[in-house]
């Protein structure tokens, strides 16, 4: 981790010298990066125009720089995380280090970052779980009758996603995603990730899929079930296209 914290530092004096502080973050600085893992940085100024991402390669190290305001990072962190129920921000700054060193702005973004996760996502909208629990009823259809192992093997895929989306919203939890949700789903259920994961191991490795729906019935039980009759979805009155 040492030597990933010293990149940083270097990154801190050379880009961005006028910036308050960084928060270096991340797999690398956790110390379960990979070759191809990146440094997380959030970058805080006094104050910016508008907030920016960039990438770049330093020292041979892949960098993902998010650079903010307190400002930027309140709306981003408030308006945007806290509505997709992913907190990147507020994860990488209570989860990262601050460079050079503490300031009163660090630690006041520190604390707004705790509240933030102690607070957890917005509730999930109605509507919304509906059309999950919709479409994962038709995924399971399709998984029980797949035709093939090909067939099933890309149903599956469709369905870890949205299995462990609608589980994290009805759950109200801070959910993860793609290679992170694993990580997360065992954070606060370590015994029902085991099973979660146990399903999708033992369909890809052996075709079997009893175990994946035992767990994905008992998540849409928790939601009310299989769904397909009733459901209906209503288009904007505005989505149509008259002949001229």
């Amino acid at each position: 981790m040492e030597i990933y914290v010293n990149i940083a530092r270097e990154i801190y004096l050379s880009r961005y010298p006028t910036a308050q502080f960084l928060i270096v973050a991340g797999s690398l600085i956790r110390g379960e990066g990979t070759k191809s893992s990146d440094l997380d940085i959030l970058v805080v100024f006094d104050r910016l125009g508008s907030a920016y991402r960039e990438s770049f390669v330093f020292r041979d190290i892949m960098v993902e720089a998010f650079a903010h305001d307190l400002s930027t990072l309140r709306y981003f962190i408030y308006n945007l995380d806290y509505h997709e129920g992913i907190p990147v921000m507020a994860t990488m700054i209570n989860e990262g280090l601050v460079l050079p060193q503490e300031t009163e702005l660090s630690r006041q973004v520190k604390k707004l970052a705790r509240e933030h996760l102690a607070e957890g996502p917005a509730p999930a909208n109605a509507e919304k779980v509906r059309g999950m629990r919709y479409s994962i009823s038709n995924l399971m259809d399709d998984l029980k009758d797949s035709r093939n192992r090909f067939e099933q093997i890309a149903t599956a895929c469709r369905l870890y996603e949205e299995l462990a989306q609608l589980y994290f919203a009805t759950n109200r939890f801070w959910r993860g995603q793609a290679k992170s949700t694993p990580r997360v789903m065992n954070q606060y259920d370590s015994e029902f990730s085991l099973r979660f994961h146990h399903g999708f191991d033992v369909l890809f490795n052996d075709g079997d899929d009893s175990n994946l729906v035992e767990v994905a019935e008992e998540i849409l039980g928790a939601t009310g079930g299989y769904l397909f009759e009733g459901f209906k979805v209503v288009a904007d009155p505005a989505w149509r296209l008259e002949i001229e």
